[in-house]
């Protein structure tokens, strides 16, 4: 699957809830993860294991994904392939005989929206990791991702393509 996705840093989560709830978002995650990521060795991106524990459903389920980042202007292209395994350990065995052997694990807490089209996310990393929320927003084209940060009032020097270990460098926290 094809995405097109920035980051906003800086910004009110529950302003930007509030707005959402006018608009008619509807909210469709709210999970604890445990993320297991895997560096590409000879392209941008990264093969990830992701626990999560569905704080709406009541339930877990683990997936696979492994994700290549391409930039495009002042936002990320990504191709992204992701499906539900069974087994944690299996999957973690399966990605050693493939090769991978050094991984990283990092947590977060995610809420998600979806107005029209587009998948509003609101990010809190373990501190360790990361200390600043952030929203990720992804749409399927450019037009949608400016209609929706436009209905979001959200300016534009709080937008970034940058991915997180980019923005990490920048701040000067990695």
């Amino acid at each position: 699957m094809k995405e097109i996705e920035v980051k906003v840093l800086n910004i009110d989560f529950d302003m930007v809830k509030k707005k959402l709830g006018k608009l008619g978002a509807k909210k469709i995650k709210q999970e604890n993860q445990q993320n297991y990521f895997f560096s590409l060795k000879e392209e941008n991106g990264y093969v990830r294991i992701r626990v999560i524990e569905d704080l709406i459903n009541n339930r877990k389920k683990i997936t696979l994904c492994i994700k290549k980042i391409f930039k495009l202007q002042n936002v990320r292209q990504n191709i992204e392939h992701e499906f539900e395994v069974s087994d944690f350990n299996e999957c973690l065995l399966f990605l050693k005989e493939l090769g991978f052997k050094d991984y990283k694990r990092e947590d977060k807490y995610r809420e998600s929206y979806i107005l029209e089209d587009v998948l509003i996310e609101f990010d809190t990393w373990d501190k360790s990791v990361f200390p600043y929320p952030y929203i990720e927003i992804e749409a399927p084209n450019i037009e949608a991702l400016e209609r929706i940060t436009g209905l979001l009032e959200i300016p534009k020097e709080n937008i970034t393509s940058k991915g997180l270990l980019e923005i990490k460098r920048d701040l000067g926290i990695l």
